[in-house]
């Protein structure tokens, strides 16, 4: 029964992909297309070398919510009032 079923599917794809051999063509290329688009976009960019900064040095518990299990630590930016939130 599987194989009649296999047999089938098959034909159904041979139709349609007789029937829009542009479109069935284009489903391969495009992605190839975009991944030599977004290669050359990647080899264009210079890399930037991010120095590592860790928050979790002092880190403060989280006495808000026991369920949550966060951990504060203060940082020198003070935006959201000087904290950095880390949880699990």
């Amino acid at each position: 029964m599987a194989n009649s079923h296999l047999k089938a599917l098959l034909r159904k794809n041979f139709i349609l992909w007789k029937r829009s051999w542009i479109f069935s063509i284009l489903e391969i290329a495009l992605p190839g297309l975009f991944a030599l688009l977004y290669y050359a976009f990647r080899a264009a960019s210079p890399l930037v070398d991010v120095p590592e900064k860790s928050y979790a040095n002092s880190p403060s518990i989280f006495e808000g919510s026991p369920a949550v299990g966060a951990i504060l630590k203060r940082c020198s930016a003070k935006e959201n009032g000087g904290m950095v939130a880390l949880a699990p």
